[in-house]
């Protein structure tokens, strides 16, 4: 039967496959380890295995429970190779304005949301996809509520929601497309984005941390970095975590499955001074606790 194929390689991917499967269609995982690249020919083997019966292809663009970014350029042109009939789906909730995406050359559908890279407040997603794909999904939607067709059916008529808007989302989404826009657009915000990643990461390794992902590929992304935990004895997550709280500062804990970290993110309205500021906390807090890895 018809299948969708997803390249699952952390949460937020194997979230994607766990849609899927509770809408009770056809799935195919092609899993590789967190933190580990995507084997492109491996990946075209299963392509070619089941290219008769894949009628979706999925990959998360940038899966933040690791921070890697995937290679999306490239599955898409692998799948419009092998599967051409597929539809090509990207998940770039974390991505999408800030990290250079060709829509047009690498997927047919990419989905993404009003706050993350757009500095804006949750409440509404975006959905850009070919036309053809919608008008061809009218009707079939399982959900009323997330009937891509007929809101997009509705917009074009009058500009309205089908149902109730997020008023204060949409009103704080034009304020931050408008900063957007003033700060340079996609490249110099991951300009910035890039450059707080790469400091923080400096001095966390200076600090004896260990990055999760190897900074020497293209897929260390600069979205969100994830830091091995170290099995220092008097290292206390928790308490590391509620002491930067306490300080005004708010880092993530670790959502990859098999491996103990936490993550650093570096997306939002924030400076390398805000960054600089972290430093000297995560310094001050290490030094509480008891914590000193370059011994």
């Amino acid at each position: 039967g018809k299948v969708s194929l997803i390249i699952c390689n952390g949460a937020y991917s194997y979230r994607m496959a766990d849609v899927i499967k509770k809408l009770g269609l056809g799935l195919i995982t092609f899993t590789v380890e967190e933190g580990k690249e995507v084997d492109l020919d491996a990946l075209e083997g299963i392509m070619t295995m089941h290219k008769a019966n894949i009628t979706n292809v999925g990959i998360v663009h940038c899966e933040t429970s690791t921070g890697m970014f995937n290679p999306v350029a490239e599955v898409g042109k692998l799948a419009r190779r092998v599967v051409p009939n597929a539809t090509v789906f990207i998940d770039a909730m974390s991505s999408f304005g800030a990290v250079p995406l060709d829509v047009d050359a690498c997927c047919d559908v990419v989905v993404t949301s009003a706050n993350k890279c757009f500095q804006s407040v949750p409440g509404f997603s975006i959905v850009l996809a070919r036309k053809d794909l919608i008008a061809a999904s009218k009707g079939r939607s399982p959900s009323y509520t997330l009937d891509v067709a007929k809101q997009a059916e509705g917009l074009d008529k009058s500009g309205q929601f089908n149902n109730t808007p997020p008023v204060h989302s949409l009103m704080a989404f034009n304020t931050a497309m408008i900063e957007h826009e003033q700060e340079g657009g996609t490249i110099q915000r991951g300009n910035r984005y890039k450059s707080i990643a790469h400091y923080v990461a400096d001095q966390m390794e200076a600090l004896g941390f260990k990055l999760f992902l190897d900074r020497s590929l293209p897929s260390f992304g600069y979205i969100i970095t994830a830091y091995h935990s170290p099995a220092h004895p008097n290292w206390n997550f928790e308490k590391f975590y509620t002491m930067l709280n306490e300080r005004g500062f708010v880092i993530y804990p670790g959502k990859a499955s098999k491996a103990d970290t936490f993550r650093i993110g570096s997306l939002g309205d924030i400076t390398l001074q805000d960054a600089e500021a972290l430093m000297v906390e995560i310094k001050a807090s290490l030094l509480i606790m008891g914590v000193d890895l370059r011994k």
